[in-house]
């Protein structure tokens, strides 16, 4: 290049006009940098500490020929791969609510110098579908819904919703809905929860479901199910037990039962349900006092060998003494209470909690004996038509109905939510396993989804050792129920295996002097076309006296041919080893900062560190990694410079105190081991 200006420092390129807009030639020829030469009249510049100063007056940077580093990029978890156009693909082998983390490494060195995330998100579902829980149901229970999303890929791992479900059905001639939870996270399974409004249990009926989604003007399953309508009785109806006055006659006690279908728990042998007491006081006295009861004594009447009474709360505070009966038997259980008083058609006193096995049973209550406040007593010890439960009318002993709960239907999910398996055995890699999970939901009103239920039938699968690609159906099963799961396996089509130089030469010295030293090149394992997954397999050689594998690098031993063979024999290539001498150029750059925007050698104090990379160039083209073993690095400035050899890593240092380098100084030399570890003669190495 020519010689720079007198007026003007040498051009630092595309920097130094970022910093001077004007120009350095502009800004200096007003105030010349110091120790330039001055012509003019003007005095030198001084520094200011501006970047406009450092970039026009400050040395000059050293070509450090940092571009020369080989780099090389990589998924860590192996999720894409580099292809043929530069850029990473996953090919067939997608993945979803994962994230790639793409590390650059200098080529051969085990430590990246930074990476990048790709997340790899869940889809959108795009598809819905739902099973009824409750297919009979009364006024006081609620109706249960299981639905699940999924993607077009048949993965339950979707993409939070923006609203969840809405079960519609008609009421009046008017459409009304029930109201779904999100589902949850990995099984896209959700449930509906809800009571049906008062007026649809006035007649016995089947109504008609729907699943709204995936908005509520968007019917996605038109009459998935339609369950069954219990009317409610007429006393209920009415307003509860004896809420016409004129129901119950006499001063009596009577019993409320459960007019619904009562569902024994899961496994379970007996089903727990209330008996409310109340009693009617004679309120057609002429007294006051005549109508008040101040000590009562009843009890509840039921089969013993069915049923059995586990506790009683809600004991009417108006009385300071209750005692249980300490004569009652089997089948019967009895309660007094005095020191109180209470008038009224309908005074609740007591809540009986009972247990039941499966079946119908009829329990009633016994009015033993009374007094009102006047002291009149009576001992009736009649069981009256006084109890309420499933029919319309008051009879003597109501029915309540206790039934198994059944499994209606489970939906099978892939136990991490993704219905495929990448699977990449057939190059020696573990082959994965997909686990079936299943959730439940039952036929009783009063248990919601029951998530993750014991398996049977095709709980897991593992795809054999060279499993084509393709669909697979598995079947699993829970108590009654089952389902099937697809899954998709996806695993090589195509594999070829290739080396960047498939002839090995000698490698000879600067003088022509013969050594024991061959070339080296990289493996390439290409799937389907384009995907490089050598990182994947192992390799092997048919004899390594000619060409030894280390890792995914082949490097030449001796003369003669050898075949490289992938894991399994699934691919192999040939490299041959030659006796023609070739001679190297050792390329060694030192990094101490290496990004995506900036590679840098910045010794800014004696705490940084720098690292040596070596290549080997030679006139054919071809670019070789050199093992740790086949270097020897010298210092030749020991009072400037340290070199440590660890780790795999040649680390470079800055000895305490030293003073700077200028960039021609020779401070450090690199040379091949084979070459008798001599520095080589400038322009050699």
């Amino acid at each position: 290049p020519p010689p720079p200006s007198p007026h003007a420092p040498p051009s630092r390129g595309a920097g130094a006009a970022a910093a001077c807009p004007p120009g350095c030639a502009h800004w200096t020829s007003l105030s010349p940098c110091p120790g330039r030469p001055n012509t003019e009249p003007q005095p030198h510049a001084a520094s200011d500490g501006s970047p406009c100063f450092e970039a026009c007056c400050g040395p000059a940077a050293c070509d450090l020929g940092l571009g020369d580093l080989l780099l090389e990029t990589y998924d860590a978890g192996h999720l894409v791969f580099s292809d043929l156009a530069g850029g990473f693909s996953p090919g067939a082998f997608g993945e979803v609510g994962r994230a790639s983390s793409l590390q650059t490494r200098v080529r051969g060195d085990a430590t990246p110098w930074y990476s990048s995330v790709v997340p790899w998100p869940a889809a959108e579902a795009s598809s819905v579908r739902a099973a009824l829980g409750t297919t009979t149901l009364a006024r006081p229970q609620q109706l249960r819904v299981m639905y699940q999303l999924r993607d077009a890929s048949g993965n339950s791992l979707v993409r939070q919703p923006a609203s969840a479900p809405q079960v519609r059905y008609r009421d009046g001639g008017a459409d009304r809905t029930v109201s779904c939870g999100l589902p949850d996270g990995s099984s896209g399974v959700g449930e509906c929860v809800g009571l049906l409004s008062r007026g649809a249990f006035a007649t016995e009926r089947e109504v008609t479901l729907s699943l709204l989604w995936p908005d509520a003007a968007t019917v996605a399953l038109p009459s998935f199910a339609s369950v069954r309508l219990q009317r409610e009785p007429s006393w209920s109806a009415a307003g509860g037990w004896n809420a016409h006055r004129a129901s119950v006659a006499a001063v009596a006690f009577g019993a409320v039962l459960p007019f619904e279908d009562v569902f024994l728990a899961a496994s379970g042998r007996r089903a727990s349900f209330d008996v409310a007491v109340y009693l009617r006081t004679d309120m057609d006295a002429a007294s006051r006092a005549a109508q008040t009861i101040s000590v009562g004594k009843f009890q509840l009447v039921f089969d013993a060998a069915a049923c059995e009474v586990t506790g009683d709360s809600g004991r009417h505070p108006n009385f300071g003494t209750w005692d249980t009966l300490p004569d009652s038997r089997a089948g019967e259980y009895g309660l007094l209470f005095m020191n109180g008083n209470v008038r009224g058609h309908a005074r609740r006193v007591v809540t009986v909690r009972m247990s039941c096995g499966a079946g119908r049973h009829l329990i009633g209550v016994q009015t033993l004996a009374y007094s009102d406040q006047d002291g009149v007593s009576a001992s009736p010890r009649a069981v009256f038509a006084t109890s309420v439960g499933r029919e319309d009318g008051y009879v003597a002993r109501a029915e309540v109905f206790v039934k198994a709960s059944q499994d209606r239907a489970v939906f099978a999910y892939p136990a991490d939510g993704r219905a495929y398996l990448n699977t990449f055995a057939s190059l020696g890699q573990a082959a994965p396993t997909l686990s079936v999970k299943l959730d439940s939901i039952s036929d009783s009103p009063d248990e919601g989804r029951t998530r993750d239920v014991g398996c049977a039938g095709e709980c897991s699968y593992t795809p054999a050792a060279g499993a084509p690609s393709g669909a697979v159906s598995l079947l699993a099963s829970h108590g009654g129920a089952s389902d099937e799961l697809t899954v998709q396996v996806r695993s090589p089509t195509t594999v070829r295996l290739s080396v960047d130089d498939a002839t090995l030469s000698a490698v000879g010295c600067h003088h022509d002097a013969a050594t024991d030293m061959y070339q080296s090149t990289r493996l390439r394992l290409t799937v389907d076309g384009s995907l490089d997954m050598t990182r994947l397999s192992t390799y092997s050689s048919s004899d390594p006296r000619i060409a030894e594998v280390v890792g995914s690098r082949v490097v030449g031993r001796g003369v003669g041919t050898a075949t490289i063979s992938a894991f399994g024999g699934v691919a192999s290539t040939t490299v041959t080893v030659e006796a023609a001498v070739l001679q190297p150029s050792l390329v060694s750059r030192i990094v101490t900062s290496l990004s995506a925007e900036k590679r840098a050698q910045s010794f800014t104090s004696e705490a940084s560190v720098g690292y040596l990379f070596t290549f080997a160039a030679y006139a054919n083209g071809d670019v070789h990694t050199l093992e740790d073993d086949a270097l020897n690095v010298s210092v030749l400035a020991a009072d400037r410079v340290t070199h440590t050899l660890a780790g795999g890593r040649h680390a470079v240092g800055v000895v305490p105190d030293a003073r700077a380098a200028s960039c021609d100084e020779e401070l450090m030399s690199v040379a091949l081991t084979a070459f008798g570890g001599a520095p080589p003669p400038p322009g050699a190495a």
